[in-house]
């Protein structure tokens, strides 16, 4: 589902925290920006998968060569995929776990409901990362 007029990700503090939080778990790169002045969600993945939390964002300014690519993190708790592209795009994608946390915010914005996360929302976030362990196939970088 697109989304005319994009959303700055300040309006979703889930998966803001999310994907900072992701990112620093990976390790495979460091977060150089303030990602919630300079991401705009765009759209959110159009399946019926019950495991997918799959959302695009979108950066003014294309990302820098040396972070460039799709980085697969396995966790024990589903895989993400975060893809940087040329444009400034970001892909991520959320996948083989029952509930992302920010799968529900995200649903709520696309209905132009910005009503800020509940405290079962916030709880599901923190249990997310508390015991948050790498999967079987442990991270793998792939160049763009």
């Amino acid at each position: 589902m697109s989304r005319k007029t994009p959303i700055p990700l300040s309006k979703a503090p889930l998966l803001s925290n999310f994907l900072q939080k992701i990112i620093a778990f990976s390790g495979q790169f460091d977060i150089r920006y303030n990602l919630e002045n300079q991401l705009f969600i765009t759209e959110r993945c159009s399946c019926t998968q019950k495991d997918c939390a799959t959302v695009y964002l979108k950066r003014d300014t294309p990302w820098e060569d040396d972070i460039l690519g799709s980085y697969i993190i396995d966790t024990s708790k589903g895989l993400v995929i975060l893809h940087l592209e040329e444009n400034g795009r970001l892909k991520i994608e959320s996948l083989l776990y029952n509930f992302f946390p920010y799968r529900h915010e995200i649903m709520r914005i696309f209905s132009k409901d910005f009503t800020p996360p509940s405290q079962k929302e916030k709880d599901a976030l923190n249990r997310y990362f508390k015991d948050l362990k790498f999967g079987t196939m442990k991270t793998i970088t792939i160049d763009a």
